[in-house]
């Protein structure tokens, strides 16, 4: 059962992520140019989704989108930790 919460979170969030990433690339580019600057060897800063959100916020304020992006990642997060102990838990028995 919660994996099946885990994989919907998970697209969930994806899709939410590119609908953000997409509305901030059209009013401010440089703030998604600045997080791949080597597409061969990507190394995105964890600071990119920080200012990617800050920049979402400004255009579009607080709305569903947002909201569920965050909410899914929250689930992903401790679904992904519930899983990890429970592997753990059954090898270990």
């Amino acid at each position: 059962m919660i994996e099946i919460l885990y994989a919907y979170a998970s697209l969930l969030f994806v899709v939410t992520l590119f609908v953000i990433i997409r509305q901030v690339r059209m009013k401010n580019v440089e703030v998604v140019k600045s997080a791949l600057k080597n597409p061969l060897w990507p190394r995105t800063k964890i600071s990119f989704f920080i200012d990617a959100y800050r920049t979402y916020y400004e255009i579009k304020g607080l709305n569903f989108v947002i909201i569920l992006n965050i909410f899914c990642f929250v689930v992903g997060i401790i679904s992904l930790t519930i899983n990890f102990t429970q592997a753990i838990r059954s090898n270990l028995m």
